[in-house]
């Protein structure tokens, strides 16, 4: 078989059904502040994204991870099209428990497996030396302990991750279901868009003490667009609890500055480029 070489951490069965006409997508670039339109095959990808000598040699076969995902992706997708299909043919249309549970599992592996994720994860190593060291660790002792900041690959770091974070998963999955769901239907003529890192969060509360951005945090709120015409909000119960009254259920939106308000989350958290 074949090496693949250009390897998506956004599914491409996801990102098409942001496509125009043309069966191409246009892309906002934030780096570079620049639009173009391109193929979903050039976009949220990496030339060998996934692979690494240090996990592929005795430990796991050739390129383990991108046919992992593969796997997962090939399984989904077809929930999915049946998913947007139901949303579009039933006037009454809920979510349901099966639903919550697909979507929850899926949403937990595609968090930890985007560019975006590999950075943070870079630089919560780094910033834990830091700490360490002004508790008084030592380099060394750093090094005896396993901890050679300083010979961290961020890829290899970030597939560890991965390869040993099924409790995690698990665990966010878990998190996802307690939240309420709305799905959120797109009654204007702007679309929703997605990004490299599609699946946002905002934190609704502050503290200057304690960060309340986490998955399971007090008032967070997090979107996931579906295509360009809905969009999922998970919300965390306690503070969002007036709107169980909509738990479930269509939200149509007819406000432009709200579709708006979702947009620029989704460019607020992707790592660089919006669709």
């Amino acid at each position: 078989m074949s090496m693949v070489k250009k390897q998506h951490y956004v599914p491409r069965f996801y990102l098409k059904y942001f496509t125009n006409t043309d069966s191409k997508v246009f892309v906002y670039d934030k780096h570079n502040d620049k639009v173009f339109e391109t193929a979903v095959d050039n976009i949220a990808c990496e030339n060998y994204f996934y692979d690494s000598d240090k996990f592929e040699s005795d430990i796991l076969e050739e390129q383990f991870l991108e046919k992992f995902y593969s796997s997962i992706e090939s399984e989904f997708a077809p929930f999915y099209f049946d998913f947007i299909s139901k949303i579009e043919s039933q006037a009454k249309f809920e979510i349901s428990k099966e639903d919550k549970n697909a979507f929850s599992n899926f949403l937990s592996f595609q968090i930890a497996r985007t560019k975006e994720y590999r950075e943070i994860s870079s630089q919560l190593t780094f910033t834990l030396k830091d700490q360490l060291l002004e508790r008084g660790v030592s380099e060394q002792q750093l090094i005896d302990s396993g901890f050679d900041i300083n010979n961290i690959d961020p890829k290899d770091l970030h597939i560890e991750s991965i390869l040993l974070g099924g409790e995690m998963r698990q665990i966010l999955s878990d998190i996802f279901k307690q939240h309420i769901w709305i799905l959120c239907e797109n009654n204007t003529n702007l679309p929703f868009v997605t990004s490299d890192n599609p699946i946002a969060k905002i934190a609704n509360v502050q503290n200057e003490h304690r960060s309340y951005g986490g998955f399971a945090s007090k008032g967070i709120e997090i979107i996931f667009p579906l295509n360009s015409k809905y969009l999922l909000a998970i919300c965390e119960r306690e503070f969002f609890k007036k709107l169980e009254v909509i738990e479930n259920k269509r939200l149509i939106i007819n406000d432009i500055d709200q579709i708006k308000y979702y947009n620029i989350l989704e460019n607020t958290e992707s790592y660089r480029q919006v669709f």
